[in-house]
């Protein structure tokens, strides 16, 4: 029999500089965290910023945090925020 542990969608709202490869680095940011990818939505406004709704499945509070970091890691990125 095999156990899972409970896992729990989050959602993000990050904002970035748009630039070639940004939505990769973005994904792979949220997989070498396992962090799991529900849905992402992405749009770039005033020119230049890549806005994106992301929703991930997160195991708890700390993992969510620990996948925050990894994207506040990738370049560009200017803010990230929950909801």
């Amino acid at each position: 029999m095999l156990f899972r542990s409970k896992r729990y969608i989050a959602r993000l709202k990050l904002d970035a500089t748009d630039r070639s490869g940004l939505f990769a680095d973005i994904a792979q940011a949220i997989m070498a965290a396992e962090g799991g990818i529900v849905g992402i939505k992405a749009s770039v406004v005033g020119g230049n910023i890549a806005r994106m709704k992301v929703e991930i499945k997160v195991r708890d509070i700390e993992h969510l945090y620990a996948v925050i970091a990894r994207l506040n890691a990738v370049k560009n990125v200017i803010e990230i925020t929950r909801g």
